[in-house]
């Protein structure tokens, strides 16, 4: 999961350099690589409740 969440936050910061450079805000693009991080660390808590 570490390794998921630093390709996350790489592509995150790759979105705020092409939104500065164009100079306005574009769509938020990484926020669907946010999905199966959250599902996946939701799945770790469950199974470790168990």
């Amino acid at each position: 999961m570490a390794f998921y969440a630093g390709v996350v936050v790489l592509c995150v910061v790759v979105w705020a350099l092409s939104s500065l450079g164009s100079g306005e805000w574009i769509y938020f693009w990484p926020g669907w690589m946010f999905i199966p991080l959250v599902l996946g660390l939701i799945g770790r808590a469950a199974s470790r409740k168990r």
